[in-house]
């Protein structure tokens, strides 16, 4: 009966005896019987061929597997070692091949501990990894853990190797599964764990291991004579149903689906499947019940069943767990029949199965135990990380990993625990534990020696410092401390780690412009300089502070394995050094919100792998390189918010692999799209917002039906939308603040069931609203505001299960009753119809039906709000406009606690203001255009930062502002009382303030100018008198308008006008101010209307203010100025000057044809519809905008001593001047427009 012989390691002598190997006779195969004990072995001897066949049932877990594969053992005849002579039959050429393989493999030698062995000199059959049979023939080979950097290509030698058996690439980084791995068609055992692989998973691969990450379905191909033994597909992200086409493979031993995301059915259609020892279906989304109709002889030999997980339901059948008979131990045996399971694996080291404890699994809702068996933890292992747990603090209601951990229970079955097969744990996975506080050097954790994998990641250990001890862990490939509340200086034992091939340590979710951890002493070149097998390299948010020709050397220096490289936020200054190209294996590149200041170098074209390219919010310049959106290759390129960098749309070519494309908030611009848009097949998200683009939106786009995302927002984009009906998988469309016409197709909109986002505002688009669009089953948000959509809304269908939470119709043409249905609309949060022509009597009541409604706008239409009876079950609103709805007195909102945001501005309410309004916790309150008469008191009004009362009845003293003010506008009412003392104190974060158009007297007070975050201060029209503070023209740093026009100022204009002035606007209009213009004035270059008109200054014209080169409006009328207007240096005077007023003073001389003619733009051209002029403003706050109401062309002489002719140039191309020429007088004096 022997069937394994291992006469290794003596000193055996002379030919092997024929006659003596084969009398072995149980290791003969009988080819006439129907089976035999050695089921595979095949020997050969001489000439002689003999197949042996090997019954034998063994198991053995594999690294990093929880649950083990069966499959069968080969005999074993071993003989090295000796001194044996003769015709032992070897094949040369496999250690040519082994050689060739070696050379064309990428490995580290450092780190390597089989192929650097390896050399011509010595025999291969000896090679550690090598394993040959009796004729010298290849048929193991282990390279497992080698540091492989590359993979294997379907080039290489390997597959010539035919006789190979058993392969283990395992723990090497493998770039994609080899499509020529087919062609090893003796190959019983496959392992490619913890490897790299790309998507498709190849129906010849027999076991992967759950370190992987591929998706998709399982392949439906398995063929009718299928011989596959093992299929292990667990922990991965496979989806869909098991393919009955399984069922073909009879030998089927080991089947483990286990951790994905099958959706199926119990697979009770395997019952033919006889040979089948393991079947594992744990966590995934099989559900039913597990009864199989015909139940005799179901998998006689299944010893390993795991449902765990799942949504199997009903009661567990009996009569099919009876026939699972191998699982049924007989009390007598001492021991199982499973111990004995063995994994045929060549290597007789290692073949015995060395655990038979049998552990116990919770099933799914029929509650009962299932049999698996795991392998067991050696103690010291436990005992560490039971030491770590108790060290830890950790929230226990929010943990998922160590909450579990109990010193009852194997560690290797831990939750977030892996170990190999000597049950060392060389896992560890606690991110997400809401772990707080540090790690103590002395923890258990720096015991776990075997340790390769360690991830903390999201956790909050409160800017503790990452401990130093992590350098001990030498055998670590993977650590992640990502987002895990670290600080301070990166430790520069992480250095030490040179097995790493993948490092995190970003910290995404700190604040911008603060860091948590830094890199200075070490800085990135000490760090990284010995990782020399890292692949991925994530260190965003760490403060590196370098320039590019420092990180990018210190990279391409140590890193040339580098695929993934994420240095987002990372103080990183450019430009982008040329070294970085000799990272030719870059896959992802991320360099966000960094400082490059540079433009995008050309050498970014040659990552001939490059899939990924992220450079937003960097500052970048210049001209982008078209070749780089040509990389065949690109998945992802995002540029977005870089307004200096310019750039263009190439022709795409077909079948370009382009998935996501983000420009936003760029200068990159062209008439039209390229129509090759529509080649993009693979496109699913594009952003182009805030660029210069215009033309029409080509309709190739149609074609993209991979689309999920669109966002073409704030361009110049014109002529209708496109269909995008084919788009079947469109989520987000904004094609707002563009110049699109036409309307809004019936037909193709109703195909897009998955649009959950529709934003077509600010454009030219007219007609009628489809009620389709409306109705659309997953839109949430739809925003049509500021467009020419005219007629009546129509009802909408099926209003009631809509989910529609946004609805802006605001400013269009619509007209006629607000249609019911849009009042069961019971999901709606945010309704917009302001701006428009909607008629008839809106009742509270009728809101109070959508009782999710936060935000309502109802203003300016013709509607008649009927706001009498206030129900208690009306919406908590935070933002309510009513401005212009004939309402006549102020609704009782004093229930609404939540409202933020209120406008009843321009109705008939007339009265004083409710006390309770200062109570709701408003933060915006305009009552403007009202025929209010004052405040009712008590009144404390202390929490608004938004108060228009402008344009009422209000009269005596002027309200207190309220302290955390941003916005204030008293104008336009009879308040006649002083500007109290202590006014600017109040309005100390103030920006806008507004008196003007009432009938205020005294003087301006001083604390005026401690409201230093004033932008524009507006006392105009009052009958305020004194002299203008010193401090107001000195506190101009910040303050854009002053306009004090209109009032009994008398004194002079301070001349403080500090060097940083930002002024744009001062109106000292129609006071008594004498004295000269201070020239200081001309520090504020910023300044576009000066108007110093009716007052008594004396003073010659101002030539010095030449350098204010953006002035548009010069007052200086009723004055007493003098002496000609000729300015020395004419070139550089006022070229935007529009409006030009110098009547009624003493100017005399000629009038200088070169000064006049540098006022360029009063030169208007005929053909031009309007004046630039037009478009002048004041922005603040964006809360409105200040426009010199003015636009036309002015030029004002008249009641002066000017001599001489009119410039006849001047006179034909100055349109404010034509003047009749019959009616030309010899003097200036009546000249004016």
């Amino acid at each position: 009966m022997l069937q394994i012989i291992d006469l290794a390691c003596n000193n055996f002598t002379g030919r092997l005896p024929q006659k003596g190997l084969t009398s072995w006779e149980a290791m003969m195969a009988d080819e006439q019987k129907a089976q035999s004990q050695l089921k595979h072995l095949q020997f050969q001897m001489a000439d002689e061929n003999q197949h042996y066949q090997d019954a034998v049932t063994v198991t053995m877990i594999g690294l990093e597997v929880e649950l083990v594969k069966i499959l069968t053992l080969f005999t074993s005849i071993d003989l090295s070692s000796n001194n044996f002579q003769g015709p032992i039959p070897e094949e040369s050429d496999q250690q040519s091949l082994l050689l060739q393989l070696k050379d064309s493999l990428t490995f580290d030698s450092t780190l390597s501990l089989r192929l650097v062995q390896w050399n011509q000199r010595t025999d291969c059959c000896t090679w550690s990894g090598v394993d040959c049979d009796m004729a010298g023939r290849v048929i193991g080979l282990d390279l497992s853990d080698e540091s492989i950097l590359d993979g294997v290509d379907d080039s290489s030698c390997l597959f010539d190797l035919q006789h190979l058996r058993s392969l283990n690439l395992a723990f090497n980084l493998i770039e994609e599964i080899p499509s020529r791995l087919a062609n090893l068609t003796n190959l019983t055992y496959l392992n490619l764990s913890c490897a790299v692989f790309g998507e498709q998973i190849p129906i010849e691969i027999s076991s992967l291991t759950r370190r992987n990450n591929l998706n998709g379905i399982i392949s439906g191909t398995f063929p009718r004579n299928c011989g596959l033994q093992t299929l292990e597909l667990n922990g991965n992200q496979l989806e869909g149903m098991v393919p009955k086409s399984l069922a073909n493979c009879t030998m089927l031993e080991v089947l483990d689906l286990g951790n994905n995301q099958i959706n199926d059915t119990f697979p009770c259609w395997l019952k033919n499947v006889s040979s089948l020892h393991v079947l594992v279906l744990r966590s995934n989304r099989f559900y039913g019940e597990i009864v199989c109709p015909e139940v005799h002889g179901i998998w006689p030999r299944l010893q390993i069943v795991d449902l765990a997980s799942n949504n199997f339901s009903g009661k567990l059948p009996r009569k099919c767990l009876t026939t699972w008979r191998a699982m049924m131990v007989d009390e007598d045996e001492a021991q199982s029949n499973f111990k004995h399971l063995r994994f045929e694996f060549l290597f007789l080291s290692r073949l015995y199965y060395l655990d038979s404890i049998t552990v116990t699994s919770k099933a799914n809702l029929f509650g009962s135990d299932v049999v698996l068996v795991a392998c067991q933890c050696q103690s010291d292992q436990q005992s560490l990380l039971l030491q770590l747990k108790s060290s830890l603090n950790f929230k226990v209601n929010q943990s998922v990993h160590l909450v579990k951990w109990n010193q009852n229970t194997d560690c290797c079955n831990w939750s977030g625990v892996v170990c190999d097969v000597g049950g060392r744990v060389t896992g560890l996975n606690l991110s997400f534990e809401s772990i707080s506080g540090g790690i103590e050097n002395s923890t258990g954790l720096f015991g776990l020696q075997h340790l390769r994998s360690l991830d903390l990641a999201y956790n909050q250990f409160d800017r503790s410092q990452i401990p130093s001890r992590l350098g001990n862990l030498s055998n670590l490939t993977y650590l992640n401390l990502s987002d895990a509340g670290f600080a301070g200086q990166i430790p520069v034992e992480i250095s030490s780690l040179t097995r790493l091939v993948s490092l995190d340590l970003s910290s995404t979710f700190s604040f911008p412009g603060t860091t948590l951890l830094k890199l200075e002493n070490p800085n990135l070149k000490v760090l990284v300089q010995n990782l020399t097998v890292l692949r991925e390299l994530y260190l965003d948010g760490v403060n590196i502070s370098a320039n590019g020709n420092e990180w990018c050397q210190a990279l391409s220096s140590s890193l040339l394995n580098l695929q993934v490289l994420s240095l987002s936020s990372c103080f990183l200054s450019g430009p982008i050094h040329s070294s970085l190209a000799d990272l030719h294996s870059l896959s992802v590149i991320r360099l966000d919100m960094n400082f490059l200041s540079s433009p995008v170098p050309d050498f970014m074209s040659g990552f001939s792998n490059l899939t990924s390219l992220s450079l937003s919010s960097c500052g970048l310049n210049g001209t982008f390189p078209e070749k780089i959106f040509q990389v065949p290759t690109l998945e992802t390129l995002d540029l977005s918010n870089n307004i200096l960098l310019h750039g263009s749309m190439p022709h795409f070519p077909k079948n370009h692999s382009l998935r996501t494309l983000m420009l936003r908030h760029t200068n990159f611009s062209g008439y039209t799209l390229p129509n090759s848009i529509g080649n993009l097949k693979h496109l699913s998200r594009i952003e182009l917002a805030g660029c210069n683009f215009t033309g029409t939106i080509p309709t190739s786009m149609s074609d993209l039906t991979e689309l999920v995302y669109l966002d073409f927002s704030a361009n110049n984009f014109s002529g209708q939308i496109p269909s995008f009906h084919l788009s079947k998988n469109l989520t987000y469309l904004d094609l707002s603040h563009n110049v699109l016409t036409g309307v809004i197709s019936s037909i193709d909109w109703p195909q897009l069931v998955n649009l959950v986002h529709a934003d077509l505002r600010n454009n030219l688009l007219n007609g009628s609203i489809p009620p389709s669009l409306l109705s659309l089953p997953s839109l949430q948000q739809l925003q049509l505001g500021n467009n020419q959509f005219d007629g009546p809304v129509l009802k909408l269908p099926n209003a009631s299960s809509s989910v529609l939470d946004t609805l802006d119709l605001s400013g269009n043409n619509l007209e006629g009753p607000i249609p019911k249905s849009i009042f069961q609309l019971k999901n709606l949060n945010i309704l917009l119809l302001s701006f428009n022509k909607f008629n008839g009597t809106v009742q509270f009541d009728t809101i109070q039906r959508l009782g999710n409604l936060t935000t309502l706008d109802l203003s300016y239409n013709s509607l008649a709000v009927n706001a009498s009876s206030i129900s208690s079950f009306l919406p908590r609103f935070t933002t309510l406009k009513l401005a212009s709805c004939n309402l006549s007195k102020i609704p009782n909102l004093k229930n609404q606690s939540r409202l933020f945001h209120l406008d009843l501005s321009d109705n008939q309410i007339p009265g004083e203001v409710p006390n309770w309004i200062w109570t709701v916790g408003l933060g915006h309150l305009n009552l403007s255009c009202n025929s209010l008469v004052g405040l009712q008191e008590p009144f404390s009004i202390s929490n608004l930062n938004v108060l228009d009362l402008h344009a009422n009845l209000l009269q005596g003293k002027i309200p207190p502002p309220p302290q955390t003010a941003v916005y204030v506008d008293y104008s336009n009412n009879n308040l006649s009382s002083s500007i109290p003392a202590d006014i600017g104190d109040v309005l100390s974060t103030a920006v806008f303030f507004s008196l003007s158009n009432n009938r205020l007297t005294g003087v301006i007070p001083q604390s005026m100018c401690n409201a230093t975050n004033l932008k524009v201060l507006d006392l105009s029209n009052n009958s305020l008198s004194g002299t203008v503070p010193t401090c107001l023209t000195e506190g101009t740093q910040t303050l854009g308008v002053l306009n004090l026009r209109g009032n009994n100022l008398n004194g002079s204009i301070p001349g403080t006008f500090p060097r940083n002035c930002v002024l744009q606007t001062l109106d000292l209009n129609g006071n008594q101010l004498v004295g000269m213009v201070p020239k200081s004035l001309a520090n504020c270059t910023m300044l576009e209307v000066l108007d110093l008109g009716n007052n008594q200054i004396i003073d010659t014209f101002p030539c010095w203010l030449k350098n204010v080169s953006s002035l548009h409006v010069l007052v200086l009328r009723s004055n007493k100025f003098y002496g000609n207007i000729g300015c020395p240096d004419v070139n550089v005077s006022w070229p935007r000057l529009q409006i030009v007023d110098l009547a009624s003073n003493n100017f005399s001389g000629n009038l200088p044809r070169q000064t006049l003619t540098t006022w360029q733009a009063m030169m208007v051209d005929e053909d031009e519809a309007q004046s630039n002029f037009k478009h002048l403003r004041f922005e603040f706050l964006r809360l409105s905008q200040l426009y010199y109401r003015d636009a036309l062309q002015v030029f004002d002489l008249a009641s002066n001593n000017f001599t001489g002719k009119l410039p006849q140039k001047g006179l034909t191309t100055w349109e404010a001047m034509m003047v009749d020429a019959g009616k030309a007088q010899p003097q200036l004096e009546h000249l004016r427009f």
